[in-house]
């Protein structure tokens, strides 16, 4: 990238400036300034700068004594004045004036005298300077906007292109296993998600259900929710039980996510003759289980660590059995750690309630509402993590 080059003397003094004799009379140096609108005359004996003459200094003696006409210039100059050579840059010479607080600079080469500097050349040339350093300042950071800008839609294009691939590796968002309706909402925070969750029918009548949440959000909560069904799809259809299953995948994490990433998972198997569910937590959110016929809420409580945190963990297992018209609700915890614009949060408290309200209608009905109401009481607030439950409910008619 091209600078703007930082003038020196030669290129912004007077040439050639005038110079008067020491015993010149003030009145005839003062005639040459007023005639050459200029401020100052150096004052020379032969090739000798021994003085400079300004307008300040013949008004500070006109000002004192009315004899001041014939007075010879050396009683009135500045002697000894400083100079500049002809090499100084721009910043070194106004550095002098502000120190030295004098407004005139006779510049000399080789000890001659060859130019004046005065204050209003450094100044003009000082603005038109910082005007092309700020030009060129703008260009190049308005070069570098676009080339973010670019590189930013570029990225943005990929993550829509991963945000995609990312939806089709997961199962409908509605399905049915009977006697089960399946109903999911899945909300990423961006184009890419570290919420995951699966339904893969396993032996005979189970039907495997997985809910999993990356820690964060984002493509780093993303990439780790991508290895963990990768890692589901080739090693957890082995295991028969839902803590076999996530000591299995807590092995195989282990191996993959690094530093402060973890994953929480709750896993579920439902034998879909029985309706008998088996179910084990990775430290995720219980579920509720509306139960009919009662009509109160449960939660699937089964105690465990996080994935990826220890590589010994032990996965409580335990079992319920569900009825005709029972409902579960499986969510990760960007749900329920919703808050509004009051920073009120959604909270789990909430979620029994509209859960109880709503548990009768089909798998989509409650998903459906369910989502309006969050809607609702987010209002204009932003999410702040990925967002998704799964619905299952069983089918009502079962005992007729």
């Amino acid at each position: 990238m091209a600078t703007v080059a930082v003038p020196r003397v030669e290129e912004i003094m007077v040439a050639n400036p005038l110079a008067v004799s020491p015993d010149t009379a003030a009145v005839e140096a003062a005639k040459i300034m007023c005639h050459q609108n200029i401020g100052a005359v150096v004052v020379c004996d032969g090739d000798n700068i021994v003085g400079i003459l300004t307008e300040r200094d013949v008004l500070r003696r006109a000002a004192c004594a009315e004899s001041w006409r014939e007075v010879p210039v050396k009683e009135l100059m500045t002697p000894r004045p400083i100079t500049v050579r002809v090499g100084e840059s721009l910043w070194k010479v106004g550095q002098i004036l502000r120190d030295h607080l004098v407004r005139h600079l006779p510049v000399t080469e080789d000890g001659r005298l060859v130019g004046m500097l005065s204050v209003r050349d450094l100044l003009r040339h000082s603005t038109q300077l910082l005007e092309a350093m700020v030009q060129e300042r703008t260009h190049a950071l308005r070069a570098k906007t676009e080339a973010l800008e670019a590189r930013d839609k570029l990225i943005q294009r990929h993550l829509q292109v991963a945000g995609k691939t990312q939806r089709q590796m997961l199962p409908p968002l509605e399905c049915e296993y009977p006697p089960l309706s399946i109903a999911v909402l899945y909300h990423p925070y961006d184009q890419v998600s570290g919420d995951y969750y699966d339904l893969v029918p396993m032996n005979g009548e189970q039907l495997a259900i997985l809910i999993a949440d990356a820690s964060g959000h984002g493509l780093a909560a993303a990439l780790v929710s991508v290895v963990t069904k990768a890692v589901f799809f080739t090693e957890g259809r082995r295991s028969e039980t839902p803590s076999a299953v996530l000591n299995l995948m807590n092995e195989r994490v282990l191996d993959l996510i690094e530093g402060e990433h973890f994953v929480t998972m709750f896993y579920c198997l439902i034998d879909r003759k029985s309706l008998v569910a088996r179910f084990a937590s990775a430290g995720h959110p219980a579920p509720l289980w509306f139960r009919a016929g009662c009509r109160a809420i449960e939660r699937l409580h089964a105690s465990g660590i996080m994935l990826g945190v220890e590589t010994v963990p032990r996965f409580e297992e335990n079992t319920v059995q569900l009825g005709p018209g029972d409902a579960l609700l499986l969510f990760t915890d960007g749900l329920v750690e919703c808050a509004d614009g009051k920073r009120n949060r959604f909270g789990e408290d909430r979620l029994c309630e509209l859960f109880v309200g709503l548990a009768s209608k089909s798998a989509r009905e409650i998903r459906r509402d369910l989502a309006t109401e969050f809607q609702e009481f987010r209002g204009e607030a932003p999410v702040g993590d990925d967002v998704s439950f799964i619905v299952i409910k069983v089918d009502p008619e079962l005992e007729k």
